[in-house]
């Protein structure tokens, strides 16, 4: 398996979770290492995630999905990522795509499901570079028993997260 050399840049829009930044970065880093990598894909990417709002959130889901409601995570890969460099070399990265979390949604599922709501956002985070990778899930009750949720969940685990 090639091993990707990631560039990531972490943008919290909404202030509130400053403190995860480096384990936001480390849950990128660990889903680019452990996943599947594409046929095609350069050893040098560049990923986004941008913290957002809800109104935020949904106004991307409406616009590019055609959803007018709330999400925890949305990822947009870019289909011809040379497109997205103006000048490409040999030693710049080839930018993957944008991976958009809202804390406020991750919070409000990890107070249903009894868990930390930072490690809700680091699994949204996997989740979203996951997407990137070209990794897909059915809708429905197959979602969480597929491959991309196995690793999702396996890469969180090795993690160790602690607050």
């Amino acid at each position: 398996m090639s091993r990707l050399i990631p560039a990531i840049v972490v943008n919290d829009v909404t202030g509130t979770s400053g403190d995860l930044i480096p384990w936001m970065e480390s849950a990128s880093r660990a889903a680019l290492e452990n996943g599947i990598v594409p046929d095609g894909l350069p050893d040098q990417v560049e990923i986004s995630i941008t913290l957002v709002g809800r109104d935020h959130i949904q106004e991307l889901n409406r616009v590019y999905h055609g959803i007018n409601r709330v999400t925890d995570v949305l990822a947009f890969s870019l289909e011809d990522s040379t497109a997205s460099n103006d000048v490409y070399t040999d030693n710049s990265p080839e930018f993957l795509g944008d991976v958009y979390v809202c804390p406020e949604v991750a919070q409000s599922h990890a107070r249903f499901r009894g868990i930390n709501p930072s490690e809700e956002i680091l699994r949204l985070v996997i989740h979203g570079v996951l997407h990137l990778m070209g990794y897909e899930h059915p809708e429905g009750k197959g979602r969480y028993e597929c491959e991309m949720f196995k690793l999702q969940e396996q890469i969180l685990t090795d993690l160790s997260f602690s607050e």
